[in-house]
């Protein structure tokens, strides 16, 4: 008799936090609400599925959005920029929307600083590919916006990549770009095998993204 009572209790307990849920509209009214539900959700005090963090994310993807829509102009043509150069065989400018917090990483990892990381890639680069050429677009029609729990914007851009090889020849190649935001700054890294476990460790946040697994 006591275990059916105390699993009344309990399940009466469960129902009332499940009330206790907030809606996409009461975190939008209140900003107190929505960046204690930031809090909450990125800390893990609230697991992912739940209701909460499910409005939250709501929420955050019209956020996303806003902030996206207001800087995407400026972004694009940033990038696009970057791909004329690394087109024009420019390789010395393939890591100018790479996040400095990476560079430092992975320099410090092999031993060197994130200035000596950039100029020996650069140089390896302009060796490399020689004289073919590197052609890479960005589909911005297709970027898909979103927010991390902790409120940071980013965007996932398909990339097309091809290489023109001197004798006719060509190699081509889909992935997809992270752009991202970062203390007010964007930032822009390929994804591979290479970049998701140094954006994962730099950018725990960034674990969330399924691009990222």
């Amino acid at each position: 008799m006591k275990k059916v009572k105390a699993m009344l209790i309990l399940t009466a307990f469960i129902g009332l936090l499940s009330c206790g849920s907030n809606s996409a509209d009461d975190l939008k009214k209140d900003e107190k609400l929505l960046k204690e539900t930031i809090q909450k959700c990125s800390t893990g005090k609230l697991k992912s599925n739940d209701k909460n963090c499910v409005n939250l994310k709501k929420v955050q993807a019209e956020m996303a959005k806003e902030v996206w829509d207001k800087n995407k102009s400026e972004i694009e043509a940033k990038v696009k920029k970057n791909e004329k150069y690394i087109e024009n065989g420019q390789y010395q400018h393939m890591f100018d929307l790479l996040p400095e917090k990476v560079a430092e990483h992975v320099g410090k990892a092999n031993g060197v600083t994130a200035k000596e990381f950039v100029e020996e890639v650069s140089k390896y680069a302009s060796e490399e590919y020689g004289d073919g050429k590197l052609i890479l677009t960005r589909d911005f029609s297709k970027a898909r916006v979103n927010q991390t729990f902790s409120g940071r914007t980013y965007v996932i851009v398909p990339l097309s990549s091809q290489l023109k090889i001197s004798d006719g020849k060509s190699e081509e190649s889909k992935s997809e770009t992270l752009i991202f935001e970062d203390e007010g700054k964007w930032y822009m890294i390929n994804i591979d095998k290479t970049s998701i476990p140094v954006l994962k460790e730099v950018y725990p946040d960034l674990k969330e993204l399924k691009e990222l697994k």
